[in-house]
């Protein structure tokens, strides 16, 4: 009779991306990140991460979304009034300054936007 063994779990966190909240009484934070889990193309994670004084770090509970997903998220929350105006203009800002004045200088080049 044969068993189901799980396979080990593995994450590769390729880039952090920001602190949606810090707790103050313990050393857990919310985050979003940048991960790939066993091996799978990366995802966004936005998850409770305990941090420990070896370094080390411990996955709480939280979320997976693909890019889609994400797109999805900021839709649903835009249209339901989620997010000030003042917080999209300074998220656009910072986007706009990825791209440099060059980039738009050349005519061959084609940027595919929303």
């Amino acid at each position: 009779m044969a068993f189901n063994q799980k396979k080990p779990f593995t994450s590769d966190i390729k880039e952090w991306l920001g602190v949606v909240k810090e707790s103050k009484n313990s050393n857990w934070c919310k985050c979003v990140y940048k991960v790939a889990y066993n091996d799978k193309p990366t995802c966004i994670d936005i998850r409770n991460i305990q941090y420990k004084e070896d370094g080390s770090y411990m996955f709480g509970k939280g979320i997976s979304l693909s890019d889609e997903d994400c797109d999805n998220l900021v839709d649903i929350l835009m249209d339901n009034g989620y997010g000030s105006v003042t917080a999209m203009e300074s998220a656009l800002k910072k986007r706009n300054q990825i791209f440099s004045n060059e980039a738009f200088e050349d005519p061959n080049l084609v940027i595919k936007l929303g």
